[in-house]
């Protein structure tokens, strides 16, 4: 019976403390917020909004079902009028796929997908020899996700039904 009162106490005091301290600050916020409420109003706008923005970010998932249907987009309109912009955009991310060389992360507020070196399966040397530059990060961006969208993707997918060869002029 000792020993469970021990543990009782063992656990009880640290978890009574740590309520006190949380007391404790939420009164200080309380009284900092009653001092400046144009401040406060400020942070919680921006807290609000970053969360907001973050359970918006898409993820890797979103993005091959994004692919997959803007593929079949593609795959439906005629070889004459289809948008070889997007054609091509649409190929290359296939090839990375099929490669299996896209990598994802999340930051937060946005996602990006990027091109990997080689296949996650390979991890012989690629942590040796296979190290990316600091300015290589950049020109390996494929698209950037942001409130639930793939900002390249979109761009490449304007009027992918309308072949821009049609409609220069010879002169």
């Amino acid at each position: 019976m000792a020993f469970i009162k021990r543990v009782g106490l063992w656990f009880y005091n640290p978890t009574i403390r740590a309520l006190k301290d949380y007391k404790d600050v939420f009164k200080d916020i309380g009284k900092s917020a009653a001092g400046n409420p144009g401040k406060t109003v400020a942070i919680c706008t921006v807290l609000l909004g970053g969360t907001v923005i973050s359970t918006q970010t898409p993820d890797l998932e979103n993005f091959r079902a994004e692919f997959i249907k803007n593929q079949n987009r593609i795959i439906l309109v005629s070889d004459i009028v289809r948008s070889q912009k997007s054609e091509n955009y649409i190929n290359s991310i296939g090839k990375l796929v099929r490669q299996c060389r896209l990598g994802f992360r999340n930051f937060g507020l946005f996602s990006v997908i990027y091109e990997k070196h080689t296949d996650d399966n390979i991890r012989e040397y690629t942590e040796i020899f296979l190290k990316p530059r600091f300015t290589e990060y950049f020109d390996r961006i494929v698209d950037i996700g942001f409130w639930g969208s793939w900002v390249e993707m979109s761009k490449a997918m304007v009027d992918y039904d309308i072949n821009e060869a049609e409609f220069e002029v010879d002169t």
